[in-house]
């Protein structure tokens, strides 16, 4: 049974895009509210229920709203009530349709100095990184290869950002990147936000966090949710580590109040190529909102 769940219908794949546009009304609301104003983690959490006509317990799971710092939690969920300037803003959060689930992800940062035009910068490269990853994820490639294609992607990052230095080869072998990305690329999405099926066998032991290894397939739907964290545990323990010697820890200290960055879209595998839903939704919406404009 978990196997025939892992191939989306028609029916269903239509039911995905729909939680992808509701979703995306919600996450454009939120980016116009942090452009334009302070609004507490609790009251962008509250605008997210309402932008997308939700009750909380009609989410596919709890919001994950963080600002600043807390971006750095990767399920932060305690959210803060008080109003307060803060350098960035992560939003990890979905919709359902009949039952179907939507996982999205987007991260904005304010600010014009060097850290927030770094931060910036990081952004932007986390964004290149995602969309690649969504075009290489085509039939007959292991999900698990795409993964190691992540972290191969992300070393260089690293490194043209100012928060590491050495070779693609060391940052990966020696355990950097993984300390800056430590969680899978991504996760089957269906009726469940980690739907089943899609663990066919243990990853490598490096790995050991990601939820997918099943080689992709026509009509398969995956999240790919690269992503670049300060997490304090994982910096201090970079720290203490001879691999430590690769990060440039001015850099790091720079952009460590950012917390970090994920990007975060729903795919649908296409014989050619992915059918990205979330792209496609978040356009929807924007056309939508200039035909209503007078």
């Amino acid at each position: 049974l978990d196997q025939v769940r892992t191939r989306k219908s028609a029916y269903e794949q239509a039911c995905l895009a729909e939680a992808n546009r509701r979703a995306a009304k919600g996450h454009l609301a939120l980016a116009e509210a942090y452009a334009g104003g302070d609004a507490s983690e609790l009251e962008l959490h509250l605008l997210y229920l309402r932008a997308t006509e939700q009750d909380d317990a009609q989410t596919p799971y709890k919001n994950i709203v963080a600002k600043g710092r807390h971006a750095a939690t990767l399920h932060h969920v305690d959210y803060a009530r008080e109003s307060a300037p803060a350098p960035s803003l992560l939003v990890d959060a979905g919709a359902t349709c009949n039952g179907y689930h939507s996982d999205i992800t987007r991260t904005w940062v304010k600010g014009e100095g060097a850290a927030a035009q770094g931060f910036r910068e990081l952004i932007r490269r986390v964004e290149a990184l995602q969309q690649e990853m969504c075009r290489r994820a085509v039939p007959g490639v292991p999900y698990e290869d795409l993964h190691d294609q992540a972290h191969e992607l992300l070393a260089p990052v690293l490194r043209d950002v100012g928060l590491a230095r050495g070779s693609d080869e060391e940052l990966i072998a020696r355990g950097v990147t993984r300390k800056f990305f430590p969680h899978g690329l991504g996760h089957a999405l269906g009726v469940q936000t980690h739907d089943v099926g899609c663990r066919v066998d243990d990853p490598r032991p490096e790995n050991a966090l990601l939820r997918t290894t099943v080689t992709l397939a026509v009509d398969h739907v995956f999240t790919i949710e690269p992503g670049c964290y300060f997490i304090d545990s994982l910096m201090d323990e970079l720290g203490a580590d001879s691999a430590g010697a690769l990060v440039d820890w001015g850099g790091v200290a720079a952009l460590r109040p950012f917390g970090g960055v994920r990007i975060e879209d729903n795919i649908v595998v296409g014989a050619d190529k992915p059918h990205n839903l979330t792209r496609e939704g978040f356009a929807a919406v924007a056309r939508a909102t200039v035909v209503a404009t007078p």
